[in-house]
């Protein structure tokens, strides 16, 4: 039976490098050296490397999904995709994501509210739109129900007013302006209630608007 044997460790912060005669690399957690009594010019054969190797791929797979939620929250399905992109296996993405789940690193939900928040802070698009986007990332419409109702739901009527009046600028000229402007306000996810409160404004300002 052929033997594949340890050449050379390297040490990295908190990690090490296993490099093997092969000419293969893994990358390992200290603690591996340990586990399974990892040291240069061992010899490993068989089921034992075949779970070095997936050890490596488990310790990858945990360290991007870190990275990638170090820049925001992920969704759930998001955290899937990125880590598919990344080129981890099924098994592999399983497993990390249960582990993220066991630690709360992703919960739709929670996710699902700040997403709500901060989109509707923003004043560029209202809670339909949002809920669309919402799906698009994967989140149940359970879940997404459940968010809004917990969601501290504020439409931001200054920028959504600013919205609409630069709309309105660029419609001027045009027939049926009061209709193309409420039907871009709907296309961004208002509801009909903000967009007849943001018209009733724009007509005490703006004569024009038809």
């Amino acid at each position: 039976m052929k033997m594949t044997c340890i050449i050379k460790i390297h040490y990295k912060n908190d990690r090490i490098k296993v490099e093997f005669d092969t000419g293969e690399e893994i990358v390992l957690p200290p603690e591996a050296l340990g586990k399974y009594g990892l040291e240069t010019g061992k010899e490993f054969s068989g089921e034992l490397l075949t779970e070095i190797v997936l050890e490596s791929q488990r310790y990858q797979c945990w360290q991007k999904s870190l990275h990638y939620l170090s820049f925001r929250n992920r969704s759930t399905r998001e955290m899937r995709q990125y880590l598919t992109r990344k080129g981890f296996s099924p098994e592999i993405i399983d497993g990390t994501a249960k582990r993220l789940l066991e630690y709360r690193y992703l919960d739709d939900l929670h996710f699902s509210i700040k997403y709500i928040e901060g989109r509707l802070q923003q004043g560029k698009r209202g809670i339909n739109l949002v809920k669309r986007e919402l799906i698009v990332k994967g989140i149940p419409g359970e879940i997404i129900q459940q968010a809004i109702d917990e969601a501290e739901i504020d439409t931001n009527a200054e920028e959504l007013f600013r919205l609409a009046e630069r709309k309105l600028k660029s419609l001027q000229g045009k027939t049926n302006i009061q209709y193309r402007l409420s039907a871009y306000l709907y296309q961004r996810g208002f509801t009909r209630e903000d967009i007849r409160d943001v018209l009733k404004k724009l007509e005490m300002v703006n004569d024009e608007v038809e």
